[in-house]
């Protein structure tokens, strides 16, 4: 019996190393990612704080002590826009 032809697959592009991060407000967050670009980094992934991942505004009340506190807070797509000034997120959006 004639052994099976073997399939020839392109190579893969190693792992990307992410940090996730993100603090403060956006353009703090924002020194930070472009600082771990420059160092090398590939990719980022962003962390949001918790009013923001629950949709709340950073001026509720039920948000008192929690924003930036965890990540980065993103009220705004002028926050996100400053969040992401000159890296590659800043072709995207946030969803």
């Amino acid at each position: 019996m004639p052994e099976p032809e073997k399939k020839v697959r392109p190579p893969r592009e190693p792992w990307i190393i992410r940090t996730y991060a993100g603090f403060g407000d956006a353009r703090q967050a924002n020194e930070r990612f472009l600082a771990n670009l420059k160092q090398g980094q590939r990719g980022l992934s962003i962390a949001f704080d918790l009013p923001t991942q629950n949709g709340y505004d950073p001026d509720a009340p039920v948000a008192r002590g929690e924003v930036g506190e965890a990540g980065v807070s993103i009220v705004t797509g002028r926050t996100w826009s400053a969040c992401s000034k000159e890296s590659r997120c800043s072709r995207s959006t946030p969803r």
